[in-house]
């Protein structure tokens, strides 16, 4: 493993990285969507933790709260401030599966990618 690094510094790296290897592939809006995908994660986990620490027990953490998120959170809780621990105590409809595997989806490709950079030596999403 390399020097230890954040988990918001190794998503930005990432983006960064991803939009320059894809920049004519890559849209501005799936840039965007991957963006809020990952960032979910730093919502979840914490911005400030080390990639490296991350664990088996973190993925399924984020895998829960995934599936435990309500569809409306960005509007209904995250624009006031409040936080997810909050939001998956609220009743209403859930986030939709394909959202969810989305999510998962492009968690688990930054992981792979992580990996590959010797950020962590095994997939916390595994």
């Amino acid at each position: 493993v390399k020097n230890p690094i954040t988990l918001a510094e190794a998503i930005d790296e990432y983006l960064a990285e991803r939009k320059l290897k894809e920049r004519d592939t890559l849209s501005d809006d799936q840039a965007k969507r991957v963006r809020k995908f990952l960032e979910r994660l730093t919502e979840i986990l914490g911005p400030g933790r080390q990639v490296s620490g991350l664990t088996e027990q973190d993925g399924q953490s984020v895998e829960k709260i995934l599936y435990s998120l309500p569809a409306d959170y960005s509007l209904r809780f995250k624009k006031k401030g409040l936080s997810i621990q909050d939001a998956i105590k609220s009743e209403g409809q859930k986030l939709d599966v394909r959202t969810i595997n989305s999510y998962l989806f492009a968690q688990m490709a930054f992981f792979r990618w992580c990996q590959k950079k010797r950020y962590i030596a095994l997939d916390p999403m595994q």
